[in-house]
């Protein structure tokens, strides 16, 4: 009696477990061929994208870009620092004038 019983637990593990690879084993079949196709033909594309980006003309426009919003940034953030100094400076000298009054 025993063994009957292993020997039905142990098909029923068997069967738990090959239905468990089945659907792996499909996805598989379906995704492997498709990540073929984008590793040999979009990465080249993409590849080829960058390469054709970083050629010395595009590159300059870029990076002239970005050197100048980072000065009108620095220029705009002194402007606004300035203006909040000299608004706290003259609050500081009208609260000192009027305490002395």
């Amino acid at each position: 009696m025993v063994s009957s019983s292993s020997s039905n637990s142990w098909i029923l593990s068997l069967k738990v477990i090959s239905a468990g690879l089945m659907p792996v084993a499909v996805t598989m079949k379906l995704v492997v061929p498709m990540m073929l196709n984008f590793a040999f033909d979009d990465l080249l594309v993409i590849w080829s994208v960058l390469v054709s980006l970083l050629k010395p003309l595009y590159l300059n426009v870029v990076i002239n870009r970005i050197i100048i919003t980072i000065a009108a940034s620095t220029r705009f953030q002194h402007t606004i620092t300035a203006s909040r100094i000299n608004l706290s400076s003259r609050l500081i000298h009208q609260a000192l004038f009027r305490r002395r009054i």
